[in-house]
């Protein structure tokens, strides 16, 4: 079964055994108490359609979350080697570390070179 439907499941398993409680439905006899749970379960049932119907707007909301980020870190495309991007730490690092080789090479009179890719 699904994650939904094991949810909706136990919850129904769950207020059917309140059902059952609460009506004292004492008889042992294996042949009535499948019906005397019906009928028990059928009589409350309307109470529990807005319960069900907002656990499975609860679970579906929450698998849509859930499908979203699953994806966005699945669906990553494959860059070619020399291109990838780097994340917002990692430049820094980089642009301090080029400044660094920059300004030593200024010390000592270099002149900047025009070029149109970075280290």
């Amino acid at each position: 079964m699904g994650k939904g439907t094991t949810l909706l499941m136990q919850f129904i398993k769950d207020n059917l055994l309140f059902v059952y409680v609460a009506n004292n439905v004492n008889d042992n006899s294996c042949s009535t108490l499948p019906e005397k749970v019906a009928q028990c379960f059928l009589s409350h049932f309307e109470s529990l359609l807005p319960k069900i119907k907002q656990v499975v707007e609860s679970n579906e909301s929450n698998e849509s979350n859930e499908s979203n980020e699953s994806n966005e870190s699945r669906r990553l495309p494959k860059l070619a080697k020399g291109t990838r991007d780097f994340a917002k730490e990692q430049m820094v690092v980089r642009e301090k570390a080029i400044a660094i080789v920059g300004n030593v090479f200024k010390r000592h009179g270099a002149m900047a070179l025009d070029i149109s890719f970075m280290i």
